[in-house]
């Protein structure tokens, strides 16, 4: 672990290796990847982390006008999802900006938010480029501990394609179907 990082890096990357040897060597986190598709490691992000991360997704949504973008409705079921995102422009665009989706329900007929929903309830995600675009975002998909996690996973030169904040909105919103996300890239 090097001296030039400050002490809380140092601590986390250390917490997170030791965790990892716990586990034999990092080999059960790949091997449980490789089985599941998705790990959980519990405590990878530190709260200060996610505060921070939340925090700035607030300030965001703050700046963000919703009468000035008309976001589309985000959806994964094939046929929509051809028809809104895979001709889209909004959502092409979102590949290295940060972009806006809505939640099913939360815009009329004129695209615009319905008065009866907060922008804030509006959302399904942000994305695409949240890592390209936001330092702070870019700061934590690019550090080192998300790099040494993507190298005990077996990957070299790995790079990320695409950033998300998903919202889970209570009282409206519409399925999310089965997919992955790589067949829509």
């Amino acid at each position: 672990v090097s001296k030039s990082w400050g002490a809380r890096a140092r601590r986390q990357v250390v917490r997170f290796l030791r965790d990892c040897t716990q586990r034999g060597a990092g080999m059960p986190l790949k091997d449980d990847f490789e089985r599941d598709g998705f790990l959980l490691v519990k405590g990878f992000a530190s709260r200060d982390e996610c505060k921070g991360l939340q925090g700035r997704m607030h300030e965001l949504i703050g700046k963000w006008d919703p009468d000035q973008t008309l976001a589309p409705v985000f959806v994964t079921d094939e046929k929509q999802q051809l028809q809104n995102q895979g001709r889209s422009d909004y959502f092409l665009d979102s590949a290295d900006r940060i972009h806006f989706f809505l939640e099913k329900g939360a815009a009329g007929e004129d695209g615009k938010l319905k008065p009866s929903v907060t922008k804030e309830r509006s959302l399904n995600k942000v994305g695409h480029g949240l890592h390209v675009a936001d330092d702070a975002f870019r700061s934590y998909s690019h550090s080192e501990k998300v790099s040494s996690l993507v190298e005990q996973l077996g990957y070299k030169d790995a790079v990320v394609p695409q950033s998300m904040y998903i919202f889970k909105q209570p009282e409206i919103g519409g399925e999310v179907t089965s997919h992955q996300d790589s067949s829509f890239l």
